[in-house]
């Protein structure tokens, strides 16, 4: 990843939690800010295991996605220190809300993607449901948010009908010289031809 000022994006959908805070953790140490989505952060192994490890001390004290993320951020950077200290405020690393990610462009860590680096027999589990098992009450009201800003990012990328239909491939004079006889045949079967397309009468 290229240093850039303005913070970084990560659309953490289907990552590994571990992975995917290793290279964030790597990223801020080189002074990149950057800014995740982590409510669809795969973690490897099944859901009622990690519940259990979750909960095994009777307390959770991190509920939401984000802080468990930054949790796990924080394990591999010198947090007792100023410069590590610095790193895990709100200029570091932090939630990057639905609303901000619909026009930024968002990035994708292939070295820890969960289709890359787990087997497709392993279990997982998703870090948005495992924390609303433990207690986040703000799993509809993240979804919504989501659902929201996919439908805004989806009319935004639409690009007319005329735009695309300039593109077309066009049959040069050459070739519709070549199939005129082989059009005429299809024809003959009760076919109707406009250029490349055949359109079979039923």
């Amino acid at each position: 990843m290229g240093f850039k000022s303005s913070p970084l994006i990560i659309d953490a959908r289907g990552h590994l939690l571990g992975r995917l805070a290793a290279v964030v953790a790597k990223t801020l140490l080189l002074g990149q800010r950057v800014l995740s989505a982590c409510e669809g952060i795969n973690i490897s192994g099944s859901f009622f295991r990690n519940k259990a490890l979750a909960t095994r001390s009777g307390t959770v004290p991190l509920r939401a996605p984000s802080k468990i993320f930054w949790r796990t951020v924080r394990g591999m950077l010198p947090h007792k220190l100023a410069r590590g200290a610095r790193l895990l405020t709100v200029e570091g690393c932090s939630r990057a809300s639905p609303a901000l990610t619909t026009k930024a462009k968002r990035q994708v860590v292939p070295s820890a993607l969960k289709c890359l680096r787990l087997k497709t027999r392993r279990k997982f589990c998703v870090l948005g449901r495992l924390s609303h098992e433990v207690g986040w009450k703000y799993q509809g009201v993240i979804g919504t948010r989501e659902r929201r800003r996919k439908v805004k990012s989806g009319s935004l990328s639409q690009a007319p009908a005329c735009a695309t239909a300039s593109f077309a491939p066009r049959p040069s004079r050459r070739s519709r010289i070549g199939v005129a006889k082989y059009q005429k045949i299809i024809e003959s079967y009760g076919a109707q031809v406009n250029g490349w397309i055949c359109d079979m009468d039923s």
